[in-house]
Formats: C-alpha cells, structure tokens, sequence
C-alpha cells in the first residue's frame, strides 16, 4: 500500500510540473503581441507614376503586411503626396508619412 502512495505523489508532483510548464511556455509565446501599438508605428515612402499630374492624389491609402518576428504586422493608413515630377511622358509622385500598425 505505501508503494501506491509513493507512486500516486510521484504522478502528481510530475502533473504539477507540466502544468507549470505548459502555462510558461504559452506565456512567452504571446509575449510578442503585448508591444504596445504606439512602438509599432512605422514611415513610410513610396513611389506612384500616372500620365497626368491630376491623377496624383493629394492622400493615397496604403497597406503593407509585414513578418515581425513570430507573427505578421499590419501596417494601414494615408499617405501624403510630398512632390510630384515629370519623367519621360509619365508623372511620377512621392508619398511619405507615418503608419500605424497592428498584430495579425
């Protein structure tokens, strides 16, 4: 009888130490979604080319999806024309600003 004892304080000393295991382990894994969204914020500048100056847009809407270490950010927003030239038979505008991100 004393050995089942031994054996069944054994078995849950064990079960104990997983379950405290398993909680670590799914507690760092979602460590990297806890950065806040003020530090995912991120410029950027592109390029647009069209044939007439007018068909620049004062704002463009822009999103890009990014892998940031173990999982993916979302990067969404406006960004302004900041100058527009002429190329060959093409016009070709900057945009540039500051996007917001977001996990996904």
């Amino acid at each position: 009888m004393k050995g089942i004892v031994n054996v069944s304080k054994v078995m849950i000393s064990c079960a104990l130490l997983l379950g405290v295991g398993v909680a670590y382990s799914e507690s760092t894994e979602s460590s990297h979604n806890s950065t806040s969204a003020a530090t995912l914020s991120k410029h950027f500048t592109i390029k647009k080319s069209n044939g007439n100056s007018r068909s620049l847009p004062k704002k463009l809407k822009y999103t890009k999806r990014v892998k940031q270490g173990v999982g993916y950010v979302t990067y969404s927003g406006y960004l302004t024309r900041v100058s527009y030239k002429k190329s060959g038979g093409k016009y070709i505008g900057t945009y540039s600003g500051t996007l917001k991100g977001r996990w996904s």
